[in-house]
Order: structure tokens, then C-alpha cells, then sequence
């Protein structure tokens, strides 16, 4: 079990992201914290740049055609 830095409730060690760089062996936020807050950062970001949404996709299609 590990404590979850971000929402504060004792969940699986299977419910971390692992990280061998890590003294525990895992991100200090639980899975579900990670992806809200990435998904908030994203929000924020997109709203604040609308240009930046377009950069990411041509990044990434620049990418993918190789």
C-alpha cells in the first residue's frame, strides 16, 4: 500500500505509475490523480494557446509519416 500525495487516500502500489529512479519504485500520485491532472494541464493549456493544439498534432503526423 502506498499514500497518494495527491488526493491523500492509501491505495495498491499497482495503482502508482512505476519509477525506477524512485526511492519507493513509483511516482509519488496515484494513476487517476496523474490522468486528472493531465487532463486539467491539457484544458488549461489548449485554452490558453489555441495555437499550440496545432503544433502537436503536425508534430505528431510529421512523426507518424517517417
Amino acid at each position: 500500500m502506498a499514500l497518494c500525495t495527491k488526493c491523500g487516500e492509501e491505495k495498491p502500489v499497482t495503482d502508482f505509475i512505476p519509477r525506477k529512479n524512485r526511492a519507493k519504485g513509483h511516482r509519488s500520485s496515484c494513476k487517476m490523480c496523474d490522468k486528472a491532472y493531465s487532463a486539467e494541464w491539457k484544458r488549461r493549456k489548449y485554452a490558453s494557446d489555441p495555437e499550440y493544439r496545432k503544433k502537436q498534432l503536425a508534430s505528431n503526423a510529421s512523426s507518424r509519416a517517417k
